[in-house]
């Protein structure tokens, strides 16, 4: 696990805005660039927001992997306010509706943040219906020790905010964090799992992102400087999405950063 560099949280949150627009200014001076990569073949991809987001926070993301190639969803849930106002079950529902839309292909699932965290989730509770293909998540909380330990490693202020929104005694949210259980004690067997991260993410905590010791079928990699509101525009980010959609169902090969030029400077393991 790559630590994370000391940061003060309030300074590192602070900055947040700012790195976002250099995400959103790269993601266009290096538009072509981010274009020259595998192309899918229609394949579906739902998109999760993050906390407190609604679906348009992706919609750039969505327009780039619809231009490669895929077939590119929101979640149609409204903002994501955490699992007492969208309960798990309503996203599974999402999932069946896109895979029929796609001959019953399975569904790619790209989650931002807590959207990551819904999307380990639901590769958990539906892992043996096959509606799930690969699981990429973007700076979220997903690192079994750490929430079983109850260290979040999430910034004060988006801690505080999803508490106040969010009843843990609530019986969607405790259906929720059992199928997070599920996750942490069984893991992800049959679904390939990527977790991107920033090692200057204001919101979470980058150690937070990694899983810890050696799985097939789970794999980390990080990008210095993206924020994490920005990791969706981050074109280092974009690189990784496209490549790792793009590799053959079941599988997760080590992924090579040097394909990518002019962004070699991945710090990825």
């Amino acid at each position: 696990m790559i630590p994370n560099p000391y940061i003060n949280p309030v300074t590192n949150f602070s900055l947040e805005t700012a790195r976002t627009l250099r995400s959103i200014g790269l993601s266009r001076i290096f538009m072509q660039q981010a274009l020259d990569v595998p192309h899918g073949d229609g394949g579906p991809v739902l998109c999760i927001p993050g906390f407190i987001t609604p679906d348009a926070s992706m919609k750039d993301l969505r327009n780039y992997l619809e231009q490669i190639g895929y077939n590119a969803y929101g979640w149609n849930n409204g903002f994501n306010w955490g699992p007492q106002s969208v309960p798990l079950v309503n996203v599974m529902e999402r999932v069946r509706d896109i895979s029929h839309r796609h001959d019953d292909r399975p569904v790619d699932i790209v989650g931002q943040s807590l959207g990551g965290t819904y999307a380990l989730g639901l590769a958990s509770s539906l892992k043996d219906t096959g509606l799930v293909g690969r699981v990429i998540t973007l700076g979220s909380p997903i690192n079994e020790r750490l929430i079983a330990d109850g260290d979040d490693g999430i910034n004060p202020i988006a801690s505080v905010g999803f508490d106040m929104m969010n009843d843990k005694e609530h019986p969607d949210v405790t259906d929720f964090m059992e199928a997070m259980s599920d996750v942490i004690e069984t893991g992800l067997p049959d679904t390939p799992v990527t977790s991107i991260y920033s090692l200057f993410d204001g919101v979470v905590n980058s150690e937070l992102s990694q899983f810890e010791g050696d799985h097939a079928l789970k794999e980390n990699i990080g990008v210095l400087w993206s924020s994490h509101t920005g990791m969706g525009f981050n074109p280092l980010i974009r690189f990784v999405i496209a490549d790792r959609l793009s590799q053959e169902p079941g599988t997760l090969p080590e992924f090579n950063g040097k394909n990518y030029v002019p962004f070699p400077q991945f710090a990825y393991h």
